[in-house]
């Protein structure tokens, strides 16, 4: 687990996101609306958008998540 964790605005664009892969050479980001986590974006989400088509219309919304104190068995 980790606690310096690249993320994406909510605010950004497809382009925003392509950039950021290649600058950190991962495929997939949390979105964030100021602090609170509300979405993920990967590069599979940008195969067939715009570069201008808004973060919020293609990223990923109904997440799973653990809490990092859960038990392996329970997640």
């Amino acid at each position: 687990m980790t606690y310096d964790v690249v993320s994406v605005e909510i605010a950004g664009t497809a382009k925003d996101v392509i950039e950021k892969i290649h600058k950190t050479h991962h495929d997939g980001f949390p979105v964030i609306d100021r602090d609170c986590v509300v979405g993920y974006i990967s590069a599979r989400d940008l195969l067939f958008v715009q570069p201008s088509t808004p973060v919020e219309q293609v990223m990923s919304k109904n997440l799973i998540v653990a809490d990092p104190e859960m038990d392996i068995n329970d997640a």
